[in-house]
């Protein structure tokens, strides 16, 4: 039996909706149940790479309609790049589904962005230290897809904020539960560079924003079985 032209159908479909059509009407008239017709409209919503691995048959149709179920832009390029870099070992519709509710759910890290930080701490001798900070070490006011950089004092396994700090600067979704993970795999990659003797005795560490080198990290994880997508 032919392999039907996933493409091509969508593409009818939608210039069917541009001609004035309602989506009850396209199903009607091609004889197909609405959720068909609405399924297909999903390519026309994806990246063309997506798209076309789903004509291709290397990718069901349901990858596409949950990326195309993302409706808010960083999330949903971030899950299209997610499942595109897993080549050729392409998570399941079932996985992708579940990154996609978590997406919907996640509020996302909405900061406002400004040039110039300032803080204040009390140092262990009582005095009062003001100091200005460089913008890409305060989740605050760093911006994204650039090297950003931590101070730590060693009170905990990694730094506070680490975490926040990568999430907002990749635009690939992560979850929380691998930040042990992805500490300890950067740290091997050298994509968290230790700078304590430019630190002034704290813990300084320059964390690259590299996306593809990050986003192999998460892939090859996620394939071994070290990560998953399970929501506790």
């Amino acid at each position: 039996m032919a392999t039907p032209d996933r493409l091509g159908i969508a593409h009818s479909f939608q210039q069917a909706l541009e001609a004035g059509a309602s989506v009850e009407e396209v199903a009607r008239n091609a004889g197909q149940h609405v959720a068909y017709v609405t399924n297909h409209l999903a390519l026309m919503q994806v990246p063309q790479e997506l798209a076309e691995l789903v004509a291709d048959g290397q990718l069901p149709l349901s990858v596409a309609v949950a990326v195309a179920g993302i409706k808010e832009e960083a999330k949903h390029i971030g899950l299209a790049l997610f499942v595109l870099s897993c080549a050729p070992t392409y998570p399941t519709a079932a996985v992708v589904q579940q990154v996609a509710r978590t997406l919907k759910r996640w509020a996302g890290l909405q900061l406002p962005l400004e040039t110039s930080s300032q803080a204040e701490r009390t140092l262990p001798c009582g005095w009062d230290h003001w100091a200005l900070l460089h913008r890409q070490t305060s989740l605050e006011t760093m911006q994204p897809r650039e090297p950003f950089y931590l101070l730590d004092e060693g009170a905990s396994a990694t730094p506070p904020l680490f975490f926040p700090m990568l999430a907002k600067s990749l635009a690939m979704p992560l979850l929380p539960a691998w930040e042990a993970h992805l500490w300890v795999q950067g740290r091997l990659r050298g994509l968290i560079l230790s700078l304590r003797d430019d630190s002034y005795g704290l813990g300084g560490w320059r964390v690259e924003a590299e996306e593809e080198l990050w986003r192999a990290v998460v892939c090859e994880g996620l394939q071994s079985g070290v990560l998953s997508f399970e929501v506790e």
